[in-house]
């Protein structure tokens, strides 16, 4: 087994699974901090999470409909455990 193969794409989670949800914890710790509103935070974040995924599309970076949605999900799992963990 190649040592990369780990950062390869699967049908619904990956490692780059980890980097979506990480962003989310920095992300909206960060806005937190900066004192915007949390649910302004929460769309902020959605939308680029979900723009990210479009962009991938546009520039024909193939992967599985389930891994996008995903991708998606695992960044706004990441804004819950911050607000978990700041409240």
């Amino acid at each position: 087994m190649n040592k990369l193969d780990i950062w390869k794409e699967s049908k619904y989670l990956d490692l780059w699974s980890v980097n979506h949800f990480l962003s989310g914890v920095v992300f909206t710790g960060w806005m937190l901090e900066a004192g915007l509103d949390i649910w302004i935070v929460f769309i902020i974040y959605a939308s680029l999470a979900v723009g990210w995924e479009i962009y991938e599309t546009i520039k024909k970076l193939h992967e599985h409909i389930g891994n996008k949605i995903m991708d998606v999900v695992t960044g706004i799992a990441g804004f819950f455990w911050s607000i978990l963990l700041l409240f």
